[in-house]
């Protein structure tokens, strides 16, 4: 993988899949991503930034109650 993949990869994870700012999470998407870059999910297909921004705030959402009702095992996952 060239450097440069590497970096949008990194960006991405950081300024987008993890921001739980929805403001702050579009302009990172529209700062990383193509207008109508799409995200292939299973049974879905996601495309554009307000649908991918969408769709990641209900992914946060999920983990965090998913966090939420088994806290030993999120402690557990950040300790390996």
């Amino acid at each position: 993988m060239n450097d440069t993949l590497a970096q949008l990869m990194e960006e991405s994870i950081k300024k987008v899949w993890s921001e739980r700012n929805a403001a702050r999470r579009m302009g990172a998407l529209e700062s990383i991503y193509a207008k109508d870059s799409t995200l292939f999910e299973v049974g879905e297909i996601i495309t554009g930034y307000d649908a991918i921004n969408d769709k990641v705030s209900k992914e946060l959402i999920l983990v965090h109650y998913q966090n939420l009702r088994n806290p030993k095992q999120r402690l557990e996952y950040f300790q390996d």
